[in-house]
């Protein structure tokens, strides 16, 4: 039976050195929804749930436009629904209309009616 190898540096100590040298590199990635195109209506659109109550976050997308996004579950996955004012007023709309905060609303269809500048948002509980 040959010996057993011994480790030179414990495990942990390479990884605390990862962590030192590249610790700043390390970026947290969430997907963005993936949006379906509903071949019946001829639409676009997302069916998703918003696991809390959080407002949702503003940043400065590519093309330095003004922009919110919210993590959600896509497919019980953790996504990001991100998007313009529309959006966010359409689903603030939705909630008063339903009389529930979005945790409570379960699955939530999302329709993306149109584009660009164009483009409205109708929600549904699915």
């Amino acid at each position: 039976m040959p010996a057993k190898k011994t480790h030179t540096r414990a495990p942990n100590e390479v990884e605390e050195q990862m962590v030192d040298w590249f610790g700043s590199f390390e970026v947290e990635y969430v997907s963005f929804v993936e949006w379906i195109r509903d071949s019946e209506t001829d639409t676009v659109c997302v069916i998703i749930e918003f696991p809390d109550d959080n407002p949702p976050e503003e940043y400065k997308n590519k093309w330095d436009r003004q922009q919110w996004k919210k993590r959600v579950l896509q497919d019980e996955e953790d996504r990001v629904l991100s998007g313009g004012k529309r959006l966010w007023s359409a689903f603030v709309m939705f909630c008063k209309k339903t009389g529930k905060l979005p945790s409570e609303l379960g699955l939530v269809r999302v329709d993306r009616i149109g584009s660009g500048f164009e483009t409205r948002y109708k929600f549904s509980i699915n």
